[in-house]
């Protein structure tokens, strides 16, 4: 196959996981595909997971390391992107792991054609088989959780992301990353593989953005809005009210959630003003019990 041989780049934004990180890059070097590099961004770690990260590279040529001051996991992201020379990028987080065959899996099904290839979520019930599939159904698959907006479950082809930055400063971030993606990807160009085992996805580390409560992460919500619009005017209507029923259970949860802070009374008018755009009957076609409480979490604010 015309891939077989192609190299990918790991990108690893590292920030204080040395409890984590020898495991992390071990799984990396059991790849059965072994045609890879490793770009470890050491976002100005203050533990040893720098001398953990230089020891690799100091071993095996394929890791390669570079230490930046603190300025997030985006930042970290974005300097790997500009030092990535695969033709392919993958995305890994320096408190997971992977199965020996994940990156041989993504790569055998990387066609000319294709521009994204993704596993399921860890969570995620298996299907029938793997195919393509348009760009509206990439977009239900993530919001519905299927896939995930995560990136750590896909391979992409460099090309795509040539103009492609995640934002600095903010926590979920990935929505705006696949805002961008989509003027640049187009219908059958991502292959779902019915698979959900090759990522091993650790939530429930302290400071991670699973387990910790930030309030600026209703800036991934507005991203969410912005990305319905996007949406409609490209005309992909099946998942607008797929995004939209996953942001108002965002909002929903975020919201009670927090105490006092600058977000609250922005997140409610958000809520609110979103709420009323949604067609409550197409929400609860795809999840009718997350409606109900959506519903019902209205009708709790307006008393």
């Amino acid at each position: 196959m015309e891939n077989i041989n192609s190299k990918v780049s790991f990108i690893v934004p590292i920030f204080n996981v040395a409890s984590y990180l020898e495991a992390a890059l071990d799984s990396l070097i059991y790849q059965t595909y072994d045609n890879f590099e490793v770009i470890m961004v050491d976002d100005g770690s203050t533990d040893i997971s720098g001398f953990i990260a230089k020891s690799f590279s100091a071993t095996d040529s394929r890791f390669k390391y570079y230490r930046t001051e603190n300025k997030g996991q985006s930042h970290a992201r974005n300097i790997g992107l500009t030092k990535a020379t695969g033709k392919f990028i993958a995305f890994f987080d320096p408190d997971d792991s992977l199965e020996k065959n994940f990156l041989e899996k993504l790569v055998l099904q990387m066609n000319e054609n294709i521009m994204i290839v993704s596993y399921l979520f860890p969570s995620a019930k298996l299907g029938k088989c793997n195919r393509k599939i348009t760009v509206d159904d990439f977009f239900s698959k993530m919001f519905s959780g299927t896939i995930g907006t995560v990136v750590w479950n896909k391979l992409f082809r460099k090309e795509i992301l040539k103009n492609v930055k995640f934002p600095e400063g903010q926590v979920h971030e990935e929505i705006n990353f696949y805002r961008q993606l989509l003027s640049v990807v187009h219908d059958y160009q991502i292959l779902i593989i019915n698979d959900n085992k090759e990522y091993n996805y650790r939530v429930d580390r302290p400071g991670n953005t699973t387990s910790t409560f930030d309030p600026k992460q209703i800036i991934g919500a507005k991203d969410a809005q912005k990305l319905v619009g996007d949406l409609r005017k490209s005309g992909k209507k099946k998942s607008i009210p797929v995004v939209q029923l996953n942001t108002l259970i965002f909002l929903k949860i975020y919201l009670q959630r927090s105490i006092d802070n600058d977000y609250k009374e922005d997140a409610k008018n958000m809520f609110n003003s979103l709420y009323l755009e949604t067609d409550k009957l197409k929400c609860f076609l795809i999840d009718p019990f997350m409606t109900v409480s959506v519903v019902k979490f209205k009708l709790g604010l307006e008393k």
